[in-house]
């Protein structure tokens, strides 16, 4: 018998036992209403199914759960989607790999062991400052990035042995970007249909739907800030991305096709709603990068100017002809014009507070222990212990104090000698340089392909990432699990560029990102002929 036959005729066999076993027990769990194993088992079946029906494919589960940090409240565990997706693909991945049903290779590059450079930092000030747990009575606490970190290297491990041309570039595009709105689409349903309050509150959670605050229910999205709505950021911001994605910027404006302005216009609106000045300056970065891969200077040119007009004409005329909202003003405080006197003092203050950060955290000793190696994560219990009594008890001022002791300083570079010291931020910046420019290489290899338009959206954001990072905003504990997610990503994306005689070769151009491309095969050689 051929393994491919008895690897599907498995397949059903093991479906239809699972299926069988699973009614018996969701029927006994039902008659308990014990809802938690009720969905364990649920899930669990519906994960070893997708297991056995993807097989080598299974890496797009990572690709469409990693932006998923919410947790399902029914099942009471403390892991997030993306983790129990990661520790699901990767389990699922040794399997496979036992059973020779694939087989993998990982080739190392320079990314990677700048990749590892950097982990071993983390290991050095973890081990110059361990952290536990505070019921065990250790020293420091509230060491979650190491596991998130954990989570990233065992989703890169997968990504790095697999094979991209497995799926249509479509569907990935398709999973990637559901993934990236799941969080922003659900808390803005919530924010405008509270009556879901009930049902999100006893199923899901993120951060975004809870603004922030760990442990509230999924309704406190509704006090959200009226000058700041974060989860619209989160919805349009990948949104826009990958607009940019299917076409330059400027396609988006065409008069003549009405539908793709609107859907821009709607997308804009939203960013600016949200009140976040940084999410509309990488906007704006990763419109002028998409531009000039698309076509060129020519391309950014017209779009500095077009942007120029808009805005000469919205400050010139905001509050004489129209009233922008507070909290577009707020976005656009930066710039010179007539705005809202809240929203320019409240902008004016953030801008103060993060200056003031900096400078306690680099001239004094308070906050940083050891600028040269770093601190690690966590703190220490005496700390903790005040940010337990600052935040039942404690002022606005109080909270800004327990951002700073947990490192938490807006910005990329100084939150990086904050954990892993000036010798670490310099190995993590060569990382991210390293990882825009293999992007930027990749979507060039991938022009007029299938594989374009899912190239730029996952690229786009690693491109920008380095100055992101160093000028408008970062925190070196989330943004580390994701250049590592994105240095597996780029490895899969490569998995797809041809071969020939040793090196990369352009890939033909299709009419459509949509069509499948197969990959050509290597030309048979000639018999020379004696």
């Amino acid at each position: 018998m051929e393994f491919n036959r008895f690897s599907q005729r498995l397949t059903v066999i093991v479906t239809i036992v699972l299926g069988l076993i699973s009614a018996v027990v969701l029927g006994k769990l039902a008659g308990q209403e014990r809802l938690g194993p009720i969905l364990m088992v649920v899930l669990g079946g519906a994960a070893l199914t997708t297991l056995l029906v993807l097989k080598e494919r299974v890496w797009i589960v990572l690709l469409f759960a990693w932006p998923m940090t919410g947790q399902i409240r029914a099942l009471n565990i403390p892991f997030s989607v993306r983790d129990l997706a990661v520790m699901y693909v990767f389990v699922g991945y040794l399997a496979l790999i036992a059973f020779k049903i694939i087989r993998t290779r990982n080739r190392m590059t320079l990314i990677d062991l700048f990749m590892m450079s950097v982990l071993l930092m983390l290991a050095i000030a973890f081990i110059r400052n361990p952290v536990g747990v505070e019921a065990l009575g250790s020293e420091r606490v509230g060491g979650r990035p190491y596991f998130n970190i954990s989570i990233a290297v065992l989703a890169w491990w997968v990504l790095s042995r697999s094979d991209l041309t497995t799926v249509s570039p479509k569907w990935i595009f398709i999973a990637v970007l559901l993934g990236k709105t799941m969080d922003g689409l659900l808390a803005t349903s919530l924010y405008y249909l509270p009556g879901l309050e009930g049902f999100f509150a006893e199923f899901y959670s993120c951060p975004i739907m809870t603004s922030g605050q760990q442990g509230d229910s999924a309704a406190s999205v509704l006090s959200e800030s009226t000058e700041r709505l974060s989860f619209l950021g989160f919805l349009v911001l990948p949104l826009l991305i990958a607009l940019f994605s299917l076409d330059r910027p400027l396609a988006w404006l065409n008069i003549f096709k009405p539908w793709k302005a609107l859907i821009f216009a709607l997308a804009v609106l939203g960013l600016l709603k949200s009140g976040f000045r940084s999410a509309f300056m990488i906007v704006i970065g990763i419109a002028m990068i998409s531009g000039f891969l698309r076509a060129g200077r020519s391309e950014v040119l017209r779009m500095v100017s077009l942007a120029i007009l808009a805005l000469l004409f919205t400050v010139t005329f905001n509050n004489v002809l129209f009233d922008l909202p507070k909290n577009v003003q707020r976005t656009l405080s930066f710039l010179p014009g007539n705005w809202d006197a809240f929203a320019v003092s409240e902008g004016k203050e953030s801008t103060e507070w993060r200056l003031y950060m900096w400078k306690q955290a680099l001239l004094t000793d308070r906050y940083i222990e050891n600028k040269f190696l770093g601190d690690g994560f966590g703190i220490k219990k005496t700390d903790y212990a005040i940010m337990s009594y600052y935040a039942q008890h404690g002022t606005t001022e109080d909270t800004r104090e327990n951002l700073m002791i947990v490192g938490n300083f807006h910005s990329g570079p100084v939150t990086s000698i904050r954990y892993i010291g000036y010798i670490g931020l310099l190995l993590y910046l060569a990382m991210i340089l390293l990882l825009a420019r293999e992007g930027w290489k990749l979507c060039k290899a991938f022009k007029g392909s299938p594989y374009e338009s899912l190239c730029y959206f996952m690229c786009l954001p690693l491109i920008m990432e380095p100055l992101t990072y160093v000028f408008i905003f970062g925190s070196f504990d989330v943004a580390v699990p994701e250049a590592i997610f994105g240095i597996g990503a780029l490895k899969l994306l490569r998995s797809a560029v041809p071969k020939k005689h040793g090196q990369e070769e352009r890939i033909p151009v299709v009419a459509s990102f949509t069509e499948r491309q197969p990959r050509p095969s290597a030309p048979r050689p000639r018999l020379a002929l004696r």
